[in-house]
């Protein structure tokens, strides 16, 4: 770790009062879910307090064409509303969720005039992390921070507003100050926001005992100010927090660019990009622990290298994990799938791929 690499993992630590405070202003979970569920019900139905499921022929018009894919240049998609909700359509006796497959079967075989639509609820964890998974795990890793540290105000962030969205040429939007709202919510996330990708970084897998002789100065300080260290049980529960978190491609119209790799979510992609364009040219030790931990099987470190590992790892997307380095934020075998037992994590031939081509393991 350079000097400056550490300066600005430092600096960013020592912000750590500044987003705790960010994220309390943060409204509970359960008011969130229900404040966006119920606001975009309202938008789609056109009414002030509509029951939970509505005949299709009683939604506006406009609303009508909200319920199916549209046109870009890349061909037809699914619009972000049917991505971050699930929508149900029940007729017949029969309920189909409004993606995918679902989406032909409600155009050719069911019957408009009897069928009901469905308040729409917000996704839960299906292809990857959905918003609402995500800003319960941001809450929670709130209220981890707070038994360490008090909330520093700083900046004051934007007031979570009554009405969210609005219907606008068959397109729902986000009216203006919920675009605030949301730009302030990305900032809170790890490999957006400086403060939370500090924070996840900081964390290295290894004993307090090993990151007591191998970090030294102001970035040990913040280390043990912020209790980042595994010999406390809850420290973990930080880091599989973050891990839920960098599971998320997108929050609302909000999408996190990841040009060209389809195996890894749009946070990771920020993440591991924003590490790899901020060390250029990686040390020699970094680059050996990077390449190592890429491997199917990484080999465990050898006696005596847990403080080389430490202080090389810390502020990288490394992590030790039963004596192997493993690439943070993602798991080192892929669930088990067809009968077979784990597998190695497809995941890291994408993040090898950014690696490599940003010129690391050249001469590994």
């Amino acid at each position: 770790m350079s000097d400056f690499e550490e300066s600005s993992l430092v600096e960013s630590l020592q912000r750590a009062e500044h987003l705790l405070a960010r994220i309390l202003s943060l409204p509970s979970a359960s008011t969130f879910d229900e404040s966006v569920e119920t606001d975009l019900w309202k938008t789609v139905t056109g009414k002030a307090d509509p029951p939970n499921k509505v005949p299709y022929t009683d939604l506006p018009d406009v609303s009508h064409t909200l319920i199916g894919t549209y046109e870009t240049e890349d061909g037809p998609v699914e619009p972000w509303w049917l991505r971050e909700f699930t929508w149900t359509a029940s007729f017949g006796g029969e309920s189909i969720e409004l993606r995918g497959d679902g989406l032909q079967t409600f155009a050719t075989k069911f019957d408009r005039e009897r069928t009901m639509i469905h308040k729409p609820e917000l996704a839960t964890v299906t292809e990857g992390t959905r918003v609402s998974a995500a800003f319960e795990a941001l809450k929670t890793i709130g209220d981890e921070l707070d038994t360490r540290i008090d909330p520093m105000p700083g900046i004051s962030p934007p007031s979570f507003p009554d009405s969210l969205f609005t219907v606008s040429e068959g397109l729902i939007e986000l009216i203006p100050e919920f675009e605030d709202w949301v730009d302030h919510f990305v900032s809170l996330l790890p490999g957006i926001g400086a403060e939370a990708t500090a924070l996840y970084l900081a964390h290295t897998g290894t004993s307090a005992e090993a990151v007591d002789s191998a970090i030294d100065g102001e970035l040990l300080e913040q280390i043990r100010r912020l209790e980042l260290s595994y010999d406390k049980n809850r420290t973990p529960e930080l880091v599989r927090r973050f891990d839920e978190i960098l599971g998320l491609s997108s929050a609302f119209n909000r999408e996190f660019p990841n040009p060209s790799y389809d195996r890894i979510s749009g946070l990771q992609y920020q993440l591991y990009r924003g590490f790899i364009e901020s060390h250029g040219s990686p040390e020699t030790v970094v680059e050996d622990l990077f390449d190592r931990a890429m491997k199917p099987t990484p080999p465990k470190l050898d006696e005596g290298e847990q403080g080389i590992f430490t202080r090389a790892a810390c502020g990288t997307p490394l992590i030790l994990y039963a004596r192997r380095p493993r690439l943070m934020s993602f798991d080192m075998y892929s669930p088990a799938t067809s009968g077979s037992s784990g597998y190695f994590d497809r995941s890291y031939n994408d993040v090898n791929a950014m690696f490599e081509a940003a010129g690391w393991f050249d001469n590994a």
